[in-house]
């Protein structure tokens, strides 16, 4: 990170520690989801505020992650918009809207392709997140590389005989499968394309190595679940209902000797999950 970025993270109350994590984290929700309202990534810190306090970091807000991102979201390759930019509408309500460079249209309209996704984007499922903050930061790694992968690689370098060739193939599947272009279509071209190179290609056996890798691939229009999770009903099975409660009521659970953290256990013990509206952790 530039000297100057640090400096003006800093200055933002954002020390170096902090501004680690919260980096991992935006890498991660980007791998993951592909863009996100800020207000949702915040949930994902709550969701996992536990796990988050066992790392004795520095108390942070919501307000640590803006600044965050607006002094240090170009450098991650997170362009940084609201909701009103995106659709040009606006009368609706305006949120901070997160999204990776690489779905960045050209200079004429810079928003096209994300509010394509935004169109067909699945609107009856929760946000896929891993049970523990660990797996969350594990997909800092590159977001095409998923269970099947290598043995798709390993069959496309047979085809090719170049294993950079065949990296940048089974890239191409993986990048047009978690924008949900269809799989049909580029395996189409690629073996056009292998064709004209004069490369020997069973097409069947090539259809069979990239659907399995693409059914474990995490699609950003799918909130993040697998083509595999969706078929197995996962999301409907990860739902709870959800209590919400406002700064004033846990405010008044407190006065009474019940903390937050207690009013969530016995949540949990119902099969509920507890919730807040306002923006901010409780603080201790």
């Amino acid at each position: 990170m530039k000297e100057e970025t640090l400096q003006a993270l800093k200055e933002a109350d954002i020390d170096e520690k902090m501004a680690e994590f919260i980096h991992q984290m935006l890498v991660s929700a980007m791998h993951l989801y592909g863009y996100i309202p800020l207000n949702a990534f915040w949930e994902i810190f709550r969701t996992y505020r536990k796990d988050i306090k066992q790392l004795k970091l520095p108390v942070f807000h919501k307000r640590h992650l803006l600044s965050y991102v607006r002094i240090a979201g170009e450098e991650d390759g997170i362009l940084v918009t609201t909701t009103n930019e995106i659709t040009g509408d606006t009368e609706s309500d305006n949120f901070v809207f997160l999204m990776t460079k690489e779905l960045e249209g050209g200079e004429e309209d810079r928003f096209f392709f994300v509010r394509g996704l935004l169109l067909v984007q699945r609107s009856d499922l929760p946000r896929y997140l891993p049970e523990t903050l660990d797996e969350y930061l594990s997909y800092n790694r590159d977001p095409v590389q998923a269970k099947g992968s290598d043995r798709l690689l390993q069959y496309v370098e047979q085809i090719t005989g170049n294993r950079t060739e065949a990296e940048r193939i089974v890239s191409e599947i993986g990048t047009d499968t978690i924008v949900e272009l269809p799989l049909e279509e580029t395996l189409s071209k690629i073996i056009v394309e292998l064709k004209q190179l004069h490369r020997t290609v069973n097409t069947s056996q090539l259809k069979k190595y990239a659907l399995r890798y693409a059914k474990a691939l995490r699609i950003w229009t799918n909130l993040g679940w697998t083509m595999h999770e969706l078929s197995t009903n996962a999301p409907l099975k990860s739902y709870k209902p959800v209590v919400l409660l406002s700064d004033e009521q846990v405010r008044q659970f407190a006065a009474n000797g019940i903390s937050y953290d207690e009013i969530v256990k016995i949540g949990q013990e119902y099969g509920v999950d507890t919730d807040m509206t306002y923006n901010d952790l409780p603080k201790q």
